[in-house]
Formats: C-alpha cells, sequence, structure tokens
C-alpha cells in the first residue's frame, strides 16, 4: 500500500486491520449532510472500525442520538447551545460578474462563484457579503447550496472540528443533485472569541473553489467603550467603528477593506459553465492515487498550472496601468455592486481623520505592499491578533504582552517606501492617522507564486486626505 509521506512515524500499523480500514476510509468519498447520518449507522464492515473518520468527532451520546434520526434528516449540530447572532449563506456557482481591462461594454464578463445571504436578501456581490459580528458572540451560521456539495471555513476562527468547515475531513453540505434534492443543509456554531479581521471561504477543493470566487470578508469587531451608546459594534462596512490599539478601544472614522485576488481566466472558463468542480481531487481508482478531474476544452494542466490573466482589488479591477478601473455602466448593469466597491476601495478622509485599512492577501501570488512615506500608522494586527493586548486588560489572554502595535515608519525603507509581504490568506490591520493633504499612492506587487523576482503587476491604491476647511 502506499505511504502517504506526512504519515509516516504516526501510529498507524497496515497490519492492524482496523487501522488499515480507517486509514484506507481517509480515500473515500467525505459524506454530506445527508450521507454522514447514514454512514454513522452504518455497521463498519469490519468490527470495531470506524466507517467514516468524522465517527471519532462526535461522543458516544451523540453517536446514539444519530441512530434515531432518518437517513434523509440534515445533519444535527453536536452541542448546540442558544446563539447571539444566526446568519445564512448558500453556496452558488454563478453570482457575480468580473471584467477583464478594457472592457467598458461588458462583453467580456465572468462569472465567479460566491455566497448568498438568504437571510437579509442582500444584492449578490464579490467577494461575498461581510459576516460582521461583536467580539465574543456566539455565532450560528446556516449553510445550504444549489451548486455543491461546499463547505464553509471561517477562515482564523478556532470552532469544534465538526465546525470548521474543512471538505474530506468531516462532512460536506450539498450532494452532487441539489437541483433535485435540496441540497442540505448544516448549522455551523462558533464564537467570535478575538477581534480581528478573518474571510470565510469554501473548504471543499480548496484550491479551485477559492480562485473560483467562494470567499467573503468576516469582521469580529472589538466592543465599543464603556460609556458609548450611539456608535455600538458590530459596525457597518466603511466605518466609523472602534478597533483595537493594544488595549485601547480606538475610534476609525473610515474603513475599507483591500482584498487583492488574481484571476487566471482558464481556470473560470467560459462563463464559469466549463469546469468541473471535482477537478483535482483524487480518484480513488487512479493509478498511485494521482489526482485527477475533468476540464472541459480547457488549455490547462492542472491544479498547479496557474498563470494570472489580470488582478483586483475587493472585486473591482485593475486596469494594465495599475489604476483602478471606474465601472462602466454597462458593467455596473450586469453588476450593481461594482459601483459602490470602486468607492469604497479608493477612500477619502478628512485632515485628522483615521482610516482603517483592513488588508487580506486573496490571491495566490505573494503581495508587497509598499507604502508612501508621506502617510503614517499603526499596524494594530496580524492575522486577525491584535498586537500588544495583553492579559491584565483582558484576562482570557493568558500568555502576557507578547507583541506591540508598530508604526509603518518603522518598517524598512525600500525605494521611498515601507514595504511589508503577505502571502495567500494573510491579513494585516493598518490604522493610517498621519498623512499631508493630498491622495497617496500605496502600490501593491504581485510577485510570480513560484518566482519571487518576477513582478506581474503592480495595483495603485488610493488614499486621499483633504484638504483642511
Amino acid at each position: 500500500m502506499a505511504t502517504i509521506p506526512r504519515d509516516l512515524g504516526s501510529p498507524f500499523n497496515p497490519d492492524d486491520p482496523i487501522d488499515r480500514a480507517e486509514f484506507e476510509g481517509f480515500a473515500a468519498d467525505v459524506p454530506n449532510t445527508r450521507t454522514m447520518i447514514q454512514a454513522v449507522q452504518t455497521p463498519p464492515a469490519i468490527p470495531n472500525a470506524n466507517s467514516v473518520r468524522a465517527h471519532k468527532l462526535f461522543h458516544p451520546n451523540f453517536i446514539a442520538l444519530l441512530q434515531d434520526l432518518p437517513n434523509d434528516a440534515d445533519f444535527p449540530t453536536p452541542d448546540e447551545v442558544v446563539a447571539d447572532v444566526i446568519l445564512s449563506r448558500s453556496g452558488r456557482r454563478r453570482d457575480a460578474d468580473i471584467f477583464p481591462p478594457n472592457d467598458p461594454n461588458a462583453n467580456n464578463g465572468i462569472r465567479v462563484w460566491s455566497f448568498r445571504d438568504d437571510e437579509d436578501l442582500l444584492p449578490d456581490r464579490w467577494p461575498a457579503p461581510t459576516i460582521r459580528v461583536r467580539e465574543g458572540d456566539i455565532v450560528h451560521t446556516r449553510m445550504s447550496n444549489s451548486h455543491g456539495p461546499h463547505s464553509i471555513h471561517h477562515h482564523g476562527i478556532e470552532p469544534t472540528p465538526v465546525n470548521d468547515g474543512v471538505g474530506h475531513l468531516t462532512m460536506e453540505i450539498g450532494g452532487p443533485h441539489d437541483a433535485e434534492d435540496g441540497g442540505g443543509e448544516y448549522l455551523y456554531q462558533w464564537k467570535a472569541a478575538e477581534a480581528g479581521t478573518y474571510f470565510y471561504h469554501c473548504h471543499r477543493n480548496t484550491v479551485l473553489h477559492f480562485e473560483l470566487g467562494m470567499y467573503g470578508p468576516l469582521i469580529v469587531d472589538a466592543l465599543e467603550p464603556p460609556g458609548e451608546t450611539e456608535l455600538v459594534a458590530p459596525y457597518a462596512d466603511g466605518g466609523p467603528g472602534y478597533t483595537l490599539l493594544e488595549n485601547a478601544p480606538t475610534r476609525y472614522d473610515k474603513e475599507t477593506f483591500w482584498v487583492v485576488d488574481d484571476i487566471d481566466l482558464r481556470w473560470h472558463g467560459v462563463e464559469g459553465d466549463n469546469i468541473d468542480k471535482d477537478f483535482g481531487i483524487q480518484a480513488l481508482d487512479a493509478p498511485g492515487g494521482e489526482f485527477t478531474g475533468g476540464w472541459q476544452n480547457i488549455p490547462v494542466g492542472g491544479l498547479n498550472d496557474f498563470n494570472p490573466s489580470f488582478f483586483v482589488v475587493t472585486g473591482v479591477t485593475i486596469g494594465e496601468d495599475g489604476v483602478i478601473e471606474q465601472p462602466t455602466q454597462a458593467q455596473m448593469d450586469r453588476n450593481d455592486s461594482l459601483g459602490a466597491l470602486y468607492e469604497f476601495v479608493r477612500p477619502t478622509i478628512a485632515p485628522g481623520e483615521k482610516l482603517l485599512i483592513r488588508a487580506l492577501n486573496a490571491s495566490y501570488c505573494t503581495t508587497v505592499w509598499r507604502f508612501p512615506t508621506s502617510i503614517d500608522g499603526w499596524v494594530t494586527a496580524v492575522d486577525a491578533r491584535t498586537l500588544g493586548r495583553d492579559s491584565a486588560a483582558n484576562p482570557k489572554h493568558r500568555f502576557g504582552k507578547y507583541s506591540q502595535a508598530f508604526r509603518l515608519s518603522d518598517l524598512p525603507l525600500v525605494d521611498g517606501h515601507r514595504q511589508f509581504t503577505l502571502m495567500t490568506a494573510q491579513r494585516w490591520d493598518i490604522l493610517i492617522d498621519q498623512g499631508s493633504a493630498t491622495t497617496h499612492q500605496v502600490l501593491v506587487e504581485f510577485r510570480h507564486w513560484l518566482n519571487y523576482e518576477l513582478v506581474l503587476h503592480t495595483a495603485i491604491l488610493p488614499v486621499t486626505v483633504g484638504q483642511t476647511g
């Protein structure tokens, strides 16, 4: 039997029939929310061997509960408690249009996959609608699908394993015939334990589904300071609100999400129709366990063949000259969120106001962020962990003060800019509090994911500080 290198040294005995049965189970199809109950109820072929890998995640009392449920029921949430916030998201195959550079008539729109907010009936948009909650909230995210199977992984949140949404590890939401059988649902349960910038995404066939657009911002807002009654978390996208500067709730006046991404048109195909959502998932009957799947008329060798065609920031196209392209009426007719997103990623503040930038690298490139010396501010958080927050101010932080916030001006000066690097999925929170009255240009270099020295494109992201008076 083939050995996976990461399993070397693990307590796996291939001569033990139970160990072998459970090991081989990891190559089996993952049950979805409907078939998980049936899988748990099915006696294993070898006594005492778990029939599905997720079996070990559940308490025996919960397993006993599943034995009494009908096979077509949706999988219940283990240890469910009363939630402070209940959200609804559904996975969609064709949800919003984006456009390559120099396409004013919207003749070459590309459909991205995304999530829809079914509860509030918000318009389709990409990135998907923001999930925004207060620090300390218990949250339920109800997930369904019209195109599955998919999952939701609340990236950076630390829930129980079954609520972590990692496809091919626990379970997936919906099946291959969602339109006919309704697709199934699951109620993810998690706690918003730490204020910061997160995001949520599909974690089923992650490399493909993330590139195709299945992600959105997730913000856990810092609580308002004692005595504040007018501005209360959760705050609206764009501000105003409060963030944490070390231990202190600090007000910001404006907010922007700079979510940079790269688009390989071959991966998306023509209108998103000629792509197999299972491409790249291991085929059980393939020689040597090779990864297979179906591209249809797409000239690409596999998920290691990625070469971006163009670049976007928070769903808005970055032109060939690096400037964010203003959407045309024809484009907004096909995607009515583009106009608002265009203004959102080009923030303007008055002198003395504070701007909170939430920067996320959603691309597969390595991104180098270069801030001009004409503006300055605090780097308050990295990957949704507030720098300098200590146990004296928050008893649940038992590790003491092991970091501190720092200024952009503390970063190395390279060619007249203060720069830092974000790899895929990394986030920084930056609180701009100083800048002359002009438009400042922040540069984001997209460097090839294999060859760091190769700069594929440079985006110019503006921050405008208005004139006094």
